[in-house]
């Protein structure tokens, strides 16, 4: 599956989302109407700098809802585009700390994953918490 979002300017620069795999699975056990929580694990692979002004990264993201009724797996690349130094400030990690692109990455990443959960008829928590390990 292929989709883009809306590409967002940032710091004067254009991010945009690409998904290339969107996986959504329920258990066929019925569950009562309640949230399910959903720890989320997170990859944001080194970005890939095509010229100064352009990269790219990689991400792997995967919900696991708890208790094992519902999972999510998104693949895709997040572009980013503008002047060098600002498309370096937005990629790179600072002080350890994920690229500063990352918190957009995550949360088109929690818009998608709350659409498809509708779909199947599940409801997660607005506010996700990232899984350490």
């Amino acid at each position: 599956m292929k989709k883009v979002t809306e590409a967002q300017m940032t710091e004067e620069a254009e991010v945009s989302i690409q998904y290339r795999f969107l996986e959504a699975r329920r258990s066929a056990s019925t569950i009562p109407e309640e949230v399910v929580k959903c720890p989320v694990s997170m990859y944001l692979g080194e970005a890939i700098r095509t010229t100064p002004e352009n990269a790219f990264l990689p991400f792997t993201v995967a919900l696991e809802g708890k208790p094992g009724i519902v999972s999510f797996r998104i693949k895709g690349e997040v572009f980013v585009k503008g002047p060098s130094q600002t498309v370096q400030r937005l990629v790179l990690p600072i002080n350890g700390r994920p690229p500063r692109v990352w918190s957009q990455v995550y949360r088109d990443i929690l818009g998608v994953a709350s659409k498809l959960a509708e779909h199947l008829n599940v409801t997660i928590p607005s506010e996700l918490c990232l899984n350490e390990s």
